[in-house]
């Protein structure tokens, strides 16, 4: 943790990332070598190249944290072992808590922007977790096909999503229902399935509607995002809805972060 202010290595680790955003966020970008290797708080043996723009970044390179809440039950349930499936992986945070917890677990981490998928290679290859950590770039979606694709800006890894209907500068990238890439990578379980893409987490869950009704996923970690939501036309109680319809029950870990599991 060495180079990280003082009062971010010895607060409670729920607290380091509000602080991060309250304190030091506007001269994070000067913190460049721990933008460059920056180690985690709950993997320390890793190494994460960062983009020192971005502020969920911020957060890493300075606290070594990214929602703490979520990435304290992921941490858990990767020394339990088994495969993560990471939809929406950006730089590879997740892809690199899970793959560090065990020599024998596995990752399947899906990029669709085209702007991080090199990153996200270059972590998984630096700390040494290929190839039992996988990268694709391509969109889980609700159908196999193609979407279009809004990037955001340039300084922001995170922003990018599927595009609401007639929005200009948009790239059309690759896209795939979970259910069809699990029957092309061979995957009969999946321990856990974290998703975070900008607000279509619901068309991505819709998308693994067999994997569900299957219970072929223990553990689904999902976003709330309404306003986002609302732009592609979706509403959070639907999303609900489609999960008990498939047997899983829901509860928020966070004001945005939601667990389903299969109901017993």
């Amino acid at each position: 943790m060495n180079g990280r202010p003082w009062l971010l290595r010895i607060a409670p680790p729920r607290l380091r990332e509000p602080l991060v955003h309250a304190w030091y966020l506007r001269d994070a970008a000067s913190q460049a070598t721990l933008f460059q290797s920056a180690p985690l708080y709950f993997a320390p043996s890793v190494r994460m190249r960062l983009a020192a723009t971005d502020v969920g970044h911020a957060a890493i390179a300075l606290a070594g944290i990214f929602e703490y809440r979520l990435s304290k039950r992921i941490a858990a349930l990767a020394r339990r072992g088994g495969l993560l499936v990471d939809v929406g992986a950006n730089y590879g945070y997740y892809t690199l808590l899970w793959a560090a917890a065990r020599p024998d677990n596995r990752v399947l981490a899906l990029e669709a922007s085209p702007r991080n998928i090199a990153p996200l290679l270059a972590n998984i290859h630096d700390n040494g977790f290929d190839p039992r950590a996988v990268a694709r770039q391509v969109a889980a979606g609700r159908e196999t096909g193609t979407v279009r694709l809004e990037l955001g800006p340039p300084e922001q890894t995170g922003w990018a999503g599927i595009a609401p209907p007639g929005e200009s500068g948009t790239t059309e990238v690759p896209a795939v229902r979970l259910d069809d890439l699990a029957a092309q990578e061979h995957l009969a379980h999946i321990d856990v399935l974290k998703v975070d893409v900008e607000g279509a987490d619901t068309w991505v869950l819709q998308g693994a509607e067999r994997l569900l009704a299957e219970r072929r996923i223990t553990h689904v970690f999902f976003e709330r995002n309404d306003a986002r939501m609302a732009s592609l036309g979706l509403r959070f109680d639907d999303t609900l809805r489609f999960l008990d319809s498939v047997g899983y029950r829901a509860r928020p870990v966070s004001a945005n972060e939601w667990h389903a599991m299969p109901v017993p």
